[in-house]
């Protein structure tokens, strides 16, 4: 039996379990670590003012995730005519279309794996760089988008929609490990998610995992999966990544 590890954070990850234990793989086989937990910002109010803020002078609001897309979604019900999104990828640009209604959302029209900060760059370039932009993120992330964007010469507000909380793997998360045995194919969907999957694993571990299949979504990813020492690195979109997965659990 080939184990299967899922770093996918939030709602999304727990429904990919589901649906692999729906196309006849073992709970037991599945393991569940969500890279981040997704918690409120400290400071909500300030967050919702800061937000409406933007929007109502027309700033585009670069929303980086679902998970801030539900943040924010619990803290603005209503937003001004004059509001208009970005986003690094087509996922999220439906998820903000369905909680905030029909605004005007400049994002990449493309796969996932082809889609990123660099092609919204692109975008924004090409329809001119803006005078101001707001990245609505965690703690970190998006730095690319960020730095571009100020060396075009466009100012760049952070604003903390959301608070991440790594994983931390509690020993009944571990049992099934066992460095004899074959790795696991995992799933992981960003970079940052790689340091706390190896943040968890002893070295002995670590090096035993790096043995595995790892499917991932970009390109990006894949290279720090490389540069960590993963040999085995696969980019999948996600509309076949259940596919994927069911596929290689039956593999030897």
């Amino acid at each position: 039996m080939k184990h299967i590890l899922l770093m996918k954070p939030g709602i999304d990850g727990q429904v990919l379990f589901d649906c692999l234990v729906q196309e006849g793989l073992s709970s037991e086989q599945i393991h569940l670590w969500p890279a981040f937990q997704i918690e409120a910002p400290k400071d909500p109010e300030t967050v919702k003012d800061e937000l409406l803020r933007a929007a109502q002078a027309s700033i585009p609001i670069v929303v980086v995730s679902p998970s801030a897309v539900e943040q924010i979604a619990s803290l603005i019900s209503e937003w001004p005519e004059t509001t208009r999104f970005a986003t690094v990828g087509e996922g999220t640009a439906k998820r903000i279309k369905s909680k905030f209604g029909d605004f005007p959302i400049l994002y990449p029209k493309c796969s996932i794996a082809q889609s990123g900060s660099e092609r919204l760059f692109e975008l924004f370039r090409a329809e001119g760089i803006p005078k101001s932009v707001l990245i609505a993120r965690g703690q970190t992330g998006r730095e690319y988008l960020r730095e571009h964007l100020e060396a075009s010469g466009c100012s760049v507000q952070i604003v903390t929609t959301y608070n991440r909380i790594p994983f931390k793997a509690q020993p009944t998360d571990k049992s099934w490990i066992q460095v004899t045995n074959k790795a696991p194919v995992i799933y992981i969907t960003s970079s940052d998610a790689i340091q706390v999957l190896l943040s968890n694993l002893s070295k002995e571990e670590q090096a035993w995992i790096k043995k595995g299949i790892v499917l991932t979504i970009h390109e990006r990813i894949a290279d720090v999966l490389a540069r960590c020492g993963f040999k085995d690195v696969e980019i999948v979109d996600q509309i076949n990544v259940l596919t994927r997965i069911v596929s290689l659990s039956h593999s030897i």
